[in-house]
């Protein structure tokens, strides 16, 4: 799977390895409304969708200082708003899907000898399919 914020890849190029551990906590927006004398409340849908996504991704280097610079080169960097595009590619076909005005609104980075794991959080509105 390839993740880019707006045209940046950040998970899943060529250089970028793939994200992992991927987790998609979808809702809609409900308004609870509890009557005077009523018998049971009622639920009102209010339209608004909410998917936020989470992932890590797997970095490997050559020792631990080029991992240590990385992190506080790259640490605050990958966040940010526009559009999340989801690329996933099998054997017999290609998906695409997007979430328009998202926000990576988090990355936490830990540094593990050679190795990097950061993870994302991601939330935006409804998924928008498209097929490329």
């Amino acid at each position: 799977m390839i993740v880019k914020l707006n045209n940046e890849v950040i998970a899943g190029s060529g250089v970028t390895p793939g994200p992992g551990n991927l987790r998609i906590n979808s809702r809609i927006l409900v308004q609870e409304a509890d009557f005077l004398r009523a018998i049971e409340g009622a639920q009102y849908d209010r339209g608004n969708h909410r998917n936020v996504v989470t992932f890590n991704v797997h970095y490997l280097f050559s020792d631990e200082a080029d991992a240590e610079v990385w992190l506080l080169e790259r640490g605050d960097t990958l966040l940010g708003r526009g559009r999340v595009t989801f690329i996933c590619k099998s054997a017999t076909r290609e998906i695409e899907r997007y979430l328009n005005n998202a926000v990576v609104r988090s990355t936490v980075g830990q540094q593990i000898g050679v190795t990097i794991i950061l993870d994302y959080e991601i939330t935006g509105g409804q998924f928008l399919k498209g097929n490329s």
